[in-house]
């Protein structure tokens, strides 16, 4: 079962949580900073994606807009939550969670599905600047989960 919920951003884990050093280091980079502005000016626009495990909510994807909700002071954000079968999403969810049960509900949980990705190539062999491309690329947290529907890891009711 896939559910759209709402969290407090202080109560999950997220991989990076014991390791200060990598914490530090993403959110001292630019990117994160930008993000951050952002957030603070238009607030969490796409969920996170998270999944329970022994009684805790682990971070698969947004760990940046986690440690950023906690550092603005929010206290609920948009999630989106998958069970492999375990029976561990906790039964509060369940019976105030909005089931997505196809792929166009998971969509819609989303303020965009795709963005554009500018690169800037370089060669590896002699470094010749081969200049910047643009892409068209799915949201990230939206391409985890659909990939897990895909595979089976999480099941559309």
């Amino acid at each position: 079962m896939v559910i759209s919920v709402s969290v407090n951003p202080a109560n999950v884990t997220t991989y990076h949580a014991e390791n200060i050093s990598a914490v530090s280091r993403i959110q001292s980079t630019d990117r994160y900073v930008e993000l951050k502005a952002d957030i603070n000016r238009n607030g969490i626009k796409d969920p996170l994606l998270v999944r329970c495990e022994k009684g805790r909510i682990y971070v698969e994807c947004g760990e940046e807009r986690t440690f950023i909700a906690r550092e603005l002071g929010i206290k609920s954000v948009s999630a989106i939550v998958y069970d492999t079968g375990g029976g561990v999403i906790p039964k509060a969810w369940i019976d105030t969670g909005k089931f997505l049960k196809t792929i166009a509900d998971i969509e819609a949980c989303f303020s965009r599905t795709e963005y554009e990705e500018t690169t800037h190539e370089t060669c590896s062999e002699c470094g010749t600047d081969l200049g910047e491309e643009t892409h068209t690329v799915m949201v990230p947290t939206l391409k985890m989960i659909l990939d897990y529907v895909a595979s089976g890891v999480a099941c559309l009711n």
